[in-house]
């Protein structure tokens, strides 16, 4: 709906040329035609908002629009010719996009009939038609989405029974013993809150019976109602579904996390919520943000075109998205990322509005309302500045591994039942062979695992066994202890990540060499290299144990050299041995010649083995050779092996001869454990 004036504006806009319109003579007739419900208004006024300018406008300033040909127009504000007209004018402006957009007809006819006014919050009637659209457009329409499989799966071992809007019997849980199949919604959260309700032995026979609604905490009880909008029966939650005090039902469930999101129909993403007291569901103006569809004059024809601001548009390379650069708080929990990662359907509910993202598409009630997802990947900037846990980066991010790795696109003759076939899709043209690209993306997805929160450390592996699981799966590909065994020049690489800073180790859940041995962030400049070459021969390789804990170890062969740790608490290299039982003659490397990051904080004098593993270039210069070093240290608890303590690069020439009087590199077999 438009005010009169912005209707007769609509009417004179002609946006195949530039031209300048008047379009409210005073800022407060737009503010009232914006309360009363005119979208354009509204757009403007939430826009200048956005900007933190509304007091900069005085009530009585002009709103000027100067059309740009075939784009849009931008909104300026300008004093009265009698109050001193240009020479008052204030630097605040609203862009405003003008463009068709493609969106399938299931989907614009359920826009065009919504009534905005009411729209008040996500869970408003009108945000429910519109994410029942988005999944029946995925349904109907997405064959990469829809496979047979897909489609038809086991239900978890227990699943709530939420009945249905027409028939809200008691919410229960339900036991499956894995005997039944169907489709069900998973709910994404955060932990926390004042609500205690959760499956224990003593709990698990009465929620079987009935779980009172009274216990609930207000994302969970947002999720059943979602549920029952969306025609779904049955929900999988975390707290309810797997028996918190039992040690074998919460391992065995655990690590069946993975395949619970990977077969729900629809996951629903709480994103914004910090805690299970927070709720779903928001207050917000759907009259501000989702764009407007409009008949407008291009030259001699009349169009049907969407209007909408350019800051509120989810489309990267366009906008800087304001706020929406804070990180989410889901997105700062590491259990959360395999939800995300392994979702086929993800329904967020946000701050500002819910979107939708599958295999095949991008919805979002903002701009441009609808995006193929491999142009949503694409359309990443490399110039968009982001910031750690940025949902732009997030998003993005989580398409692309799935795209890669979870959800390789089979072409359609292979759904059909052709020939096997696999197409890939890969942003980093400077990649050599597919494992270069997979041990990249590899790195990214530890380091961002790594850097979030995570309340008990021991769940290190078993948080993310259910990404390594179906990537094992897909891929065929050998997975232990957080390192890949796809072949010896990928098990070497799996070798080269180090710790953010030096902290305490946790070798009862992994084998040192393994980045789960750390509890810090852990960095990957190994997974920056490209045309990597492993120089370390592997004469053995043994790990064994589960999901949560793993143990063994690892024999290699290569050249090594001798450092020690100085009194300052640095590493140094060890260059030459004095035979008179002094200090040996130590050095500290310029970081142009070499990089040493321990793992652990090591009293003065500790004897460290510097072991080559590999050579290669650094993708972001391309012409600097490296070579990568673990450093090792002999464990006196376990004679004959060593455990991994700190990792290493080099400058090629310098780790030949780092002086004239070095001594020459010994070869060592080394085992690690």
């Amino acid at each position: 709906m438009l005010c009169h004036i912005c209707e007769k504006f609509r009417q004179n806009l002609d946006l195949s040329r530039a031209q300048e319109f008047p379009l409210h003579d005073r800022f407060d007739s737009l503010i009232i035609n914006s309360k009363a419900g005119c979208g354009l208004c509204r757009m403007i006024e939430s826009d200048v908002h956005r900007q933190r300018a509304i007091d900069k406008i005085n009530s009585h300033y002009g709103a000027i629009a100067n059309s740009i040909a075939n784009e849009g127009f931008i909104v300026s504000f300008r004093p009265p010719a009698e109050d001193g007209g240009e020479s008052k004018s204030i630097d605040v402006d609203v862009k405003v996009v003008v463009e068709q957009l493609y969106i399938p007809d299931g989907i614009s006819n359920v826009f065009e009939s919504l009534d905005r006014t009411e729209d008040t919050h996500t869970g408003s009637s009108s945000a429910f038609r519109i994410a029942s659209a988005w999944l029946a457009e995925c349904l109907k329409h997405h064959p990469y989405c829809n496979t047979p499989v897909a489609l038809e799966t086991q239900l978890p071992t227990r699943v709530i029974d939420v009945g249905s809007v027409e028939r809200r019997n008691d919410v229960c849980l339900l036991e499956t013993e894995g005997r039944m199949t169907g489709n069900y919604i998973a709910l994404s959260h955060c932990w926390g809150g004042n609500s205690h309700a959760r499956t224990t032995i003593t709990t698990l026979p009465v929620y079987v019976s009935k779980i009172d609604s009274n216990i609930l905490p207000k994302t969970f009880a947002d999720a059943i109602r979602i549920a029952r909008q969306l025609g779904i029966r049955y929900l999988w939650i975390d707290s309810l579904c797997i028996i918190q005090d039992s040690p074998n039902d919460w391992e065995s469930e655990a690590s069946q996390m993975g395949t619970y999101y990977k077969n729900a129909l629809v996951t629903i993403s709480a994103a914004h919520g910090s805690n299970s007291d927070a709720g779903l569901f928001v207050k917000r103006d759907s009259l501000s943000t989702q764009p407007c569809l409009v008949n407008i004059k291009y030259g001699n024809d009349w169009r049907q075109a969407y209007v909408y601001a350019l800051d509120t548009s989810f489309q990267l390379s366009r906008s800087s998205l304001g706020e929406l650069k804070k990180p989410l708080p889901l997105y700062s929990r590491s259990w959360v990322l395999q939800e995300q990662l392994l979702s086929p359907r993800t329904l967020t509910y946000g701050k500002f509005g819910i979107s939708w993202r599958c295999q095949t598409m991008r919805f979002d009630e903002r701009a441009p309302l609808a995006m193929k997802t491999d142009d949503f990947i694409k359309d990443k900037s490399d110039n968009v500045v982001t910031f750690r846990g940025d949902p732009r980066e997030v998003e993005t991010t989580m398409a692309e591994l799935q795209r890669n790795w979870i959800f390789p696109r089979r072409s359609l003759d292979v759904i059909a039942g052709g020939a096997k076939g696999f197409q890939t899709f890969h942003r980093n043209e400077h990649c050599s062979p597919t494992s270069d690209h997979f041990m990249q993306d590899w790195g990214r997805l530890v380091q961002d695992y790594t850097s979030r929160g995570m309340t008990h450390q021991t769940d290190k592996l078993i948080a993310i066994s259910g990404i390594a699981s179906i990537i094992s799966s897909s891929k065929s590909l050998e997975y232990t202890a957080g390192i890949w065994n796809g072949s010896h020049e990928m098990l070497v690489q799996g070798l080269l990540w180090s710790a953010s800073k030096r902290g305490p180790r946790l070798l009862d859940v992994a084998p040192s060499w393994s980045w789960a041995s750390i509890e810090c962030e852990v960095d990957w400049p190994g997974h920056l290299g490209v045309g990597f070459r492993q120089t370390a021969s592997i004469i053995s390789f043994d790990c064994s144990g589960t999901a949560a804990r793993s143990q063994g170890s690892i024999t290699l062969q290569s050249h090594a050299r001798h450092g020690i740790i100085g009194s300052d608490g640095t590493a140094g290299l060890i260059v030459q041995t004095n035979d008179s039982g002094s200090s040996p003659n130590a050095i500290s490397p310029h970081w142009k010649q070499g990089v040493i990051l321990p793992d652990e904080v090591m009293p003065a004098k500790t004897h460290l083995l510097f072991l080559e593993v590999g050579t290669g270039k650094v993708n972001y210069t391309r012409t600097d050779n490296l070579v990568h070093a673990l450093v090792l240290r002999h464990d006196d608890e376990h004679p004959g092996k060593c455990q991994r303590v700190g990792y290493s690069t080099w400058d090629e020439s310098f780790w030949k001869k780092p002086t004239e009087t070095a001594s020459e590199l010994d070869v060592m077999i080394l085992t690690i454990h």
